[in-house]
C-alpha cells in the first residue's frame, strides 16, 4: 500500500482518499474529486444567547432597582456589561472540509479547532493529487 499522505483527518493512498467523517470513514477516488474547500463559518448562536442574557439582566436590574441593594445592583450591572461586551467581541467558528465530486455529490466534514492546521494540509495534498490527475488526462 503506497501511502502518499496521512493525518488524523484523512489518508491519501493509491489513488483513493479516505476521509474521517465523524468517526466514519468515507472513501473516494481521487479521480472523482472535482474540488476541495476549507470553510470557516461564524457561529452566532452563542453570541446571541449571551447578548439576550445580558439584556435580560439589565432589564431585571432596572425593574427591580428599588428592591435590590446598591452593592448587588453594581455587581449585576458589571456582570451584564461584561456579558454584553463579550457577546460583541468574542467570535466562535465552525470549520468544515467540503468536497465536491464530478457527479455533483457534496461531502461535508466538520473539523474541530485543534485539527484546523491538519485540515489545511490535507486539503493542499488533495489539491495536488487533483492537479496531477488533470495534467495526466490532458497529456493523453
Amino acid at each position: 500500500m503506497n501511502t502518499n499522505y496521512y493525518n488524523p483527518l484523512g489518508l491519501i493512498s493509491d489513488g483513493y482518499l479516505y476521509l474521517n467523517n465523524n468517526n466514519a470513514i468515507t472513501r473516494l477516488e481521487c479521480k472523482q474529486v472535482k474540488n476541495v474547500y476549507f470553510k470557516k463559518e461564524k457561529v452566532l448562536s452563542n453570541n446571541i444567547r449571551l447578548l439576550i442574557l445580558s439584556l435580560l439582566l439589565f432589564t431585571a436590574l432596572i425593574i427591580l432597582e428599588k428592591s435590590i441593594s446598591s452593592e448587588y445592583r453594581i455587581g449585576g450591572y458589571f456582570i451584564a456589561s461584561v456579558m454584553a461586551t463579550s457577546a460583541l467581541l468574542i467570535r466562535y467558528y465552525n470549520y468544515k472540509i467540503i468536497i465536491t465530486t464530478k457527479n455533483q455529490n457534496i461531502i461535508r466534514t466538520n473539523i474541530d479547532l485543534e485539527y484546523k492546521n491538519e485540515a489545511r494540509e490535507l486539503i493542499s495534498h488533495i489539491k495536488q493529487n487533483i492537479k496531477s490527475n488533470k495534467t495526466m488526462l490532458k497529456a493523453i
